[in-house]
């Protein structure tokens, strides 16, 4: 029997698998859903919890801006502007609360998105390998990464939602495919909305999804125009998919331009109050949201950590797991770069940029802090992304690049 069915015998269907992945890899929390939390280290679970509470309390009871609270500090209260509230949870959590009851919905949620992460990492890998069995080991690396599992020890509902990061790199495939200008029949209307959307959706979950996919996306959709500028074939663009044909190069970058301006304008749109409020936020002259420098050092990613093995603690690695790829992603990823480099390395480069990024303003080698300047720095001087306080949340971003590789090696490797 072919391998790829062989998986499919396995597991027929893939909510199944990621759903009792979900169940196993948090167990015994599916005992316990309404009296406990998993929390294996840190505290953050009871803040999210608050974020869920304060949802409900602010929108349903107290029909009041959710972004600001006299709860905290009162009676003068603050703005919740920069914090992680995570209000797509929290407004999934409202009917949820009134049913179930706070606990018991902070950990649907949490096994949900974890659910979610599995599948739509899945969907990007089947979307672009076209088999079923390979979309399960991405799907199943992505679900299994050690970011996600050490958001999932501390707590961290907003980071475990981060399966708008695979469906936004798919929408966004999909509308590079789409041949032609967004306006026209077939041109990727569709898929450019998907992806302002997924962008949204992304920024609502935790600002650090959306820098991971706007570095991304500035490094993979150039390099990705000229992947296919160089398979151009007797005066036609061609591809893997049969829909995505070109006749006109030079004309190609300009719709394929127009397409990331347009997700971009309905990111900005659909976020709109949100984002005038922060910019307020920042131009009142209030400084609570920029991190001091040693913060940004702390939380960067040393960058022999990267290769150590998962729970290895270390002197050089000061986040436990968080930073480790692991050995079989990284093995499968390279399969993938060499047997089908011609198609993947734009996605490699995008890998390659993210990873930079996690490193911080400065490389610190095996413990050395090398005073070696990195392009973290200039981010971290820009308005408004200056806030960021972890350059290695940039690794949830890098993972699914990662889990998509690896998808692409299992295909390289078996031969379908």
């Amino acid at each position: 029997m072919r391998w790829r069915n062989y998986s499919l015998t396995l597991f027929p269907h893939p909510i199944l698998f990621f759903l009792a992945w979900a169940i196993v890899f948090t167990f015994p929390l599916i005992a316990h859903l309404s009296d406990a939390v998993t929390l294996t280290s840190g505290g953050d679970s009871w803040l999210h919890m608050w974020d869920l509470w304060w949802a409900d309390k602010s929108l349903v009871g107290l029909h009041h801006n959710p972004y600001h609270t006299n709860y905290l500090l009162f009676p003068t209260g603050l703005n919740l502007y920069y914090h992680s509230l995570d209000l797509f949870n929290g407004l999934l959590s409202i009917p949820l609360q009134h049913v179930f009851g706070l606990t018991t919905s902070y950990n649907l949620l949490m096994l949900v998105n974890l659910v979610m992460d599995g599948l739509a990492a899945y969907w990007l890998c089947l979307d672009r390998t076209q088999s079923r069995g390979a979309a399960l080991v991405g799907g199943a690396l992505f679900s299994a990464a050690p970011l996600l599992s050490t958001s999932v020890d501390l707590g961290q509902l907003d980071e475990v939602t981060v399966w708008w990061v695979p469906l936004y790199m798919m929408a966004l495939w999909r509308a590079m495919d789409s041949p032609g200008p967004i306006w026209s029949v077939g041109g990727g209307r569709r898929a450019t909305l998907a992806a302002g959307v997924c962008l949204a959706g992304a920024s609502l979950a935790t600002w650090y999804f959306t820098a991971g996919l706007v570095v991304f996306t500035v490094l993979f959709v150039p390099a990705e125009m000229v992947r296919r500028r160089w398979t151009m074939d007797d005066g036609r663009w061609t591809d893997e998919s049969p829909s995505s044909i070109v006749h006109r190069p030079s004309s190609a970058w300009l719709h394929n331009t127009i397409k990331i301006a347009a997700a971009m304008a309905l990111f900005a749109l659909l976020l709109s109050p949100l984002l005038v409020a922060m910019v307020r936020e920042r131009l009142s002259g209030a400084t609570y949201m920029l991190p001091a420098p040693t913060t940004t050092l702390v939380n960067s990613v040393d960058l022999a950590a990267l290769f150590l093995p998962a729970r290895f603690q270390s002197d050089i690695n000061r986040h436990g797991d968080v930073v480790a790829l692991g050995y079989i992603a990284i093995a499968l990823t390279i399969v993938g770069l060499t047997l089908q480099w011609r198609r993947v390395w734009p996605v490699g480069l995008a890998l390659f940029g993210l990873l930079l990024m996690t490193l911080g303003p400065q490389l610190q080698v095996n413990g050395v802090l090398t005073n070696i300047p990195l392009p973290y720095a200039l981010l971290n001087n820009v308005p408004f992304i200056g806030a960021s306080r972890q350059p290695l949340r940039f690794l949830a971003t890098a993972a699914a690049c990662l889990s998509l590789l690896a998808a692409f090696g299992v295909v390289g490797f078996v031969g379908y």
